[in-house]
């Protein structure tokens, strides 16, 4: 008589992933607080600590955790993280949108939304409560410190609108919204030029992303008319 491996009977025992869910997180340990944010001077448990965690507590009960980066037919990014329970193949998931940026911002990204997707789908905390301690410090320090917002005039405003429809593609666009010096000049802007600019990118960013859309349709639509020539 062959003996069953007690981790293969604890991995099928449960017959739902929310069963399984439920007993992972019983037993799973904290996550190890071990790196200092330097700009918040918060501490919080990394990718690493964060896997040490959970993966080994779901994997004992037969959870996979599988983390991939999707794209849309707009051509947007996304983390999308997934809970695939094996005894039942039921699965559940979670997306996390990717901004757009250099490849070093967008590692940082990945890495970010990694660690918080899995802390918030395994039920983990991943940094330190102060019960609102740095809030409450930090904007009695921005009170006594903020000096009055410069005040930027219409034609600078006018002049960064100018530059976002000017942008003929998503990419594009994106590119300008992240480069160092835009930001810059909003920052310059008092906070009606600001309101005006940002209105103006976000709607040229839905009028191009329309447009890949309907590309992306037609595209596949002439594809399917070829096929079915065929």
């Amino acid at each position: 008589m062959t003996e069953r491996n007690p981790q293969a009977e604890k991995m099928d025992e449960h017959k739902s992933i929310a069963a399984a869910l439920l007993a992972a997180q019983a037993e799973m340990p904290k996550a190890v607080i071990n790196k200092v944010n330097p700009h918040f001077k918060n501490r919080y448990a990394d990718l690493e600590a964060v896997r040490a965690a959970a993966i080994p507590t779901l994997t004992k009960h037969g959870i996979v955790v599988m983390q991939a980066i999707e794209m849309n037919e707009v051509g947007a990014h996304s983390l999308v993280t997934q809970f695939k329970h094996v005894a039942s193949d039921n699965h559940i998931s979670s997306t996390f949108p990717l901004p757009d940026g250099k490849p070093q911002e967008i590692g940082s990204a990945i890495t970010y939304a990694r660690r918080y997707s899995l802390v918030a789908m395994a039920g983990l905390t991943s940094e330190e409560d102060d019960d609102g301690e740095a809030a409450s410090k930090n904007t009695s320090a921005q009170r006594r410190t903020t000096a009055p917002k410069p005040t930027g005039t219409k034609d600078a405003a006018d002049e960064l609108i100018n530059e976002i429809t000017a942008c003929l593609s998503v990419v594009e666009l994106t590119a300008w919204g992240t480069a160092a010096n835009a930001k810059t000049a909003i920052a310059r802007l008092a906070d009606e030029e600001q309101n005006r600019v940002r209105q103006a990118y976000g709607d040229n960013l839905i009028a191009l992303r329309k447009v890949a859309y309907d590309a992306a349709i037609a595209e596949l639509e002439k594809k399917s008319e070829t096929t079915g020539r065929h």
